[in-house]
């Protein structure tokens, strides 16, 4: 019965990773960046007990920096991380919080005056805080 254990699991990691591949890899940017960095289809998606990697890692492939903003942390439920500096964010439709990396747009180069998280620019209100917002 274990030796139909393993089978069965090596012909499904081979085949997800064959089928997966073929689907997404050069059509997806995010699951690129996945595989070159080492994550794994199969392995990624098992429990805890069977692969001990942290959340952001199993996800995307960068471990999570260590935040050093005092005024603002990523929440638990947030399932995006930033192709560059690795942090959590809320949604891959705008820019890092905590590097400022906007993919193809501009960079985020401005920080909040009051909490420090990435801003457009200079003249845009806070969106974490609303620092900067004419009420």
């Amino acid at each position: 019965a274990l030796i139909a254990v393993v089978i069965f699991a090596a012909v499904m990691w081979f085949g997800q990773r064959v089928v997966l591949d073929f689907l997404f890899r050069g059509n997806n940017s995010s699951y690129d960046q996945f595989r070159d960095s080492g994550g794994d289809p199969f392995f990624d998606t098992l429990p805890s007990a069977f692969n001990p990697d942290e959340h952001t890692v199993r996800q995307g492939g960068i471990p999570e920096p260590e935040y050093t903003n005092p005024n603002y942390a990523p929440q638990n439920d947030w399932d995006f991380q930033c192709l560059e500096c690795g942090a959590v964010c809320e949604t891959d439709a705008r820019a890092c919080w905590n590097c400022g990396n906007n993919g193809e747009f501009p960079r985020w180069e401005y920080e909040c005056g009051r909490c420090k998280v990435r801003v457009p620019d200079a003249d845009s209100p806070c969106w974490n805080c609303g620092h900067g917002d004419s009420d």
